[in-house]
């Protein structure tokens, strides 16, 4: 009995030995295919490559802008998100940054230093924006992204008699812009300011000038003609067929296209999307997780027969408030300027209404002689006021008996229009001229 125990434990135990030894190896063998498989994937991901297209090979859309200060010359220009991409081979708008070419040429016996936070205080360096874009499934590639980036960085200081050539990366921004280039030497500080309108898609001032070029228009010769002339203005918007009374409109702007956009750019307004399905519930998701939308829908009202030609608005982190404005053009020039007849109100949250085709708007502040006023001052602050003052051809609301706008809510006023003459010159503040028409009563800028 012993002898046969002994016998089956001898027999038995080299097949247990044997049977682990197998499972090892499979293991083994399981945890090489595992490592292989790995190895092979990340080879695959590092043959992908990264090719980026070399600059002199890219056409830059928005165009290049040249200025000159006696013997420095600078030139700019902003890549859109298909430049971008084809210049540092990554799509930078994914977060949401822009690429800001600038040479300077320096034929002076001076050294510059470009001051990078005029630009943008916000600016980003290459290699950081080169580290945001690491990828953890193509390692292979990312020194080589870093070397790209430092490449092509603007690098302090520009010698005398040599140019000096790189990107910035700023801030996204889809609508337009002001680039501020300041270049500093010993003593001395030269300023070139650019406008550029990037074209997200929107309608531009410039587009609605062009628009209207062929229409016949009223020439104004005098301050005493324009003032009677902006007080038959009609005094309130409307809805798309010609009734009820919409917001106040309490606005005239003299200038062209051109006049205008610099003070809108300097001041931060940017031009809002039209009123359709995806901008809406891009705007409701910004409500709902309070994100921040600079271009969010403004819904149409009614002047002249038409909708607002443009609407641009000035944001807060928060969907739900804003300062927002309508302008139409009239037919009206004065002193060969166009003559520009806007609302404007401000957005103080946002509520539910069965009075909008999409059951949301905006709730203004009531007091809308206060935005208007505050837009004065933002204009004054820009520096390309010429002169102000305020017109008759509203009406007036109090508020125990205030005015309703379309979506029902309330409003008041005096019923003045403040008038704003833009140029594209910087005015000094104690330029500006104040115009003795109709001064508010108890209201100050």
């Amino acid at each position: 009995m012993i002898t046969e125990t002994t016998s089956h434990r001898s027999t038995a135990l080299p097949v247990t030995g044997c049977s682990r030894a197998i499972h090892s190896i499979a293991s083994i063998r399981q945890i090489l295919n595992y490592a292989l498989l790995i190895c092979l994937v990340v080879l695959l991901c590092n043959c992908t490559g990264y090719h980026p297209v070399p600059l002199q090979e890219v056409q830059f859309h928005n165009g290049v802008q040249t200025k000159g200060d006696g013997n420095i010359t600078v030139s700019t220009a902003i890549l859109n998100e298909d430049e971008a991409e084809k210049v540092f081979g990554l799509d930078l708008s994914d977060q949401n940054i822009q690429a800001v070419w600038i040479r300077v040429i320096n034929e002076s016996e001076n050294i510059y230093f470009l001051l990078k936070t005029a630009l943008d205080a916000d600016y980003f360096s290459a290699y950081e924006v080169a580290y945001m874009e690491q990828s953890i499934w193509h390692p292979g590639i990312n020194d080589k992204i870093v070397r790209k980036f430092r490449e092509l960085a603007f690098r302090n200081p520009v010698p005398p008699h040599r140019t000096v050539e790189g990107f910035l990366f700023v801030n996204q921004d889809e609508c337009h812009r002001q680039i501020d280039i300041d270049l500093a030497t010993y003593g001395e500080i030269l300023h070139f300011t650019f406008f550029f309108e990037l074209g997200m898609g929107a309608t531009t001032l410039f587009d609605v000038q062009k628009s209207h070029a062929s229409e016949p228009e009223i020439n104004i010769d005098t301050e005493h003609d324009l003032r009677k002339t902006i007080t038959r203005i009609p005094p309130v918007t409307t809805d798309s067929d010609g009734n009820g009374t919409g917001d106040p409109v309490n606005l005239i702007l003299v200038g062209n296209a051109d006049d205008l956009f610099p003070a809108f750019v300097r001041r931060h307004w940017h031009i809002t999307e039209e009123t359709q399905a995806h901008s809406v519930l891009k705007m409701i998701e910004s409500f709902i997780f309070g994100t921040h939308y600079l271009h969010s829908p403004i819904s149409p009202l009614y002047l002249f027969g038409r909708k607002q030609d443009i609407a641009l608005q000035k944001a807060r982190e928060t969907v739900n408030q804003r300062n927002h404005l309508r302008l139409w053009l009239t037919p009206y020039r004065y002193m060969g300027k166009r003559v520009w007849a806007g609302t404007i109100s401000r957005d103080v949250g946002i509520r539910f209404t069965f009075l909008s085709p999409f059951l949301v708007t905006h709730k203004i502040d009531p007091d809308v002689d206060e935005v208007r006023n505050s837009f004065g001052t933002d204009m004054l602050v820009s520096g390309n006021l010429r002169a102000v003052g305020f017109a008759a051809g509203g009406i007036a609301y109090s508020p125990d008996k205030p005015g309703h706008n379309l979506t029902g809510d309330i409003y008041f006023t005096d019923g003045l229009r403040l008038v704003l003459f833009l140029t594209n010159e910087i005015m000094p503040l104690e330029s500006t001229r104040f115009l003795e028409w109709e001064p508010p009563q108890g209201r100050h800028m």
